[in-house]
């Protein structure tokens, strides 16, 4: 089995918030949390906070090519939210995590 070292977070919300507040103080170098465009520049903007800290975490959109994630946690209230499937999907499609069938 290969050993975990890149995670990629798909989720900033409550949940996700305590997930990326962990593994950045783990291993910042090797943590990013997935976004889209809008969310990047919202978030550059306006940082998220936890427990009255800002997570200092670094964003990556499904175009970065340059971070290929060991281990992705999908952290979302529902996984049938059609705004956040395209995100991911774009993400493991460009990393061949995931092939279209025909």
């Amino acid at each position: 089995m290969k050993k975990i070292k890149k995670v990629l977070l798909c989720g900033l919300g409550a949940v996700g918030a305590v997930y990326a507040d962990k593994l950045q103080k783990f291993d910042a170098e090797n943590f990013r949390v997935l976004v889209d465009e809008n969310r990047l520049k919202r978030y550059s903007e306006n940082p998220i906070y936890f427990n009255d800290t800002k997570l200092d975490v670094k964003y990556i959109t499904p175009d970065d090519t340059n971070f290929k994630a060991d281990l992705i946690i999908i952290s979302w209230e529902s996984f049938g939210s059609k705004f956040n499937q395209p995100l991911v999907l774009q993400y493991f499609f460009k990393h061949g995590t995931a092939r279209q069938s025909n």
